[in-house]
């Protein structure tokens, strides 16, 4: 399975053949590698990426990304998570790393 390959203009990742990865069966899932919830986010971009027809093959993985973070920025607007006083998302996105380094660390030790 070639996850990725090197692309003129960037890094294309194969979302479809990492979803593909994703675990199933009874839920709530229980996630025990980084490379599952890995796949389980790229299930999540390629079900994304389908709905918007950016599931074409040679498609970007930033361009992906991006539109489906601009989808998510209109999200944290809608629901205050952004507002024109408070900004909540940046800080979201902070503990989102940490939590990313430390289960880097736990899982992957």
């Amino acid at each position: 399975m070639n996850m990725q390959t090197s692309q003129p203009g960037g890094l294309e990742l194969d979302l479809e053949a990492i979803a593909a990865g994703a675990p199933g069966g009874a839920q709530p899932l229980c996630l025990s590698t980084t490379t599952e919830q890995a796949a389980l986010a790229a299930d999540a971009l390629w079900q994304f990426a389908q709905k918007t027809g950016l599931d074409t093959p040679g498609e970007p993985l930033e361009t992906v990304l991006v539109d489906f973070m601009t989808n998510l920025l209109h999200l944290c607007r809608l629901t205050g998570v952004i507002t024109d006083e408070e900004n909540h998302f940046t800080g979201i996105m902070q503990t989102a790393e940490m939590h990313c380094e430390l289960e880097e660390g736990e899982y992957d030790a």
